[in-house]
C-alpha cells in the first residue's frame, strides 16, 4: 500500500460556470474574493481569476 502524502500548497482552483457575473457574486459578495485579472477572449473575458485578501488558493471562473 502507498503511503499517504500531506497536501502541501493549492495554486489555484479552476471552476467552469456559464456566467461569470452571477458566479461572481456569489464567489465575491458572498464569499469576500476580488478579481484579480482577466483572460481576455474573442467576444469579452474568457474568465477571471480571483483572489481573496486573507489568503488561499485562487479561484478562476471560467466560461463554459
Amino acid at each position: 500500500m502507498t503511503p499517504r502524502r500531506a497536501l502541501t500548497g493549492v495554486h489555484h482552483v479552476r471552476l467552469p460556470v456559464s456566467d461569470l457575473d452571477r458566479s461572481f457574486a456569489f464567489w465575491g459578495e458572498v464569499l469576500g474574493f476580488q478579481r484579480d485579472f482577466d483572460f481576455p477572449g474573442p467576444d469579452g473575458p474568457r474568465g477571471w481569476a480571483l483572489k481573496h485578501p486573507l489568503g488561499g488558493p485562487r479561484l478562476v471562473l471560467w466560461r463554459d
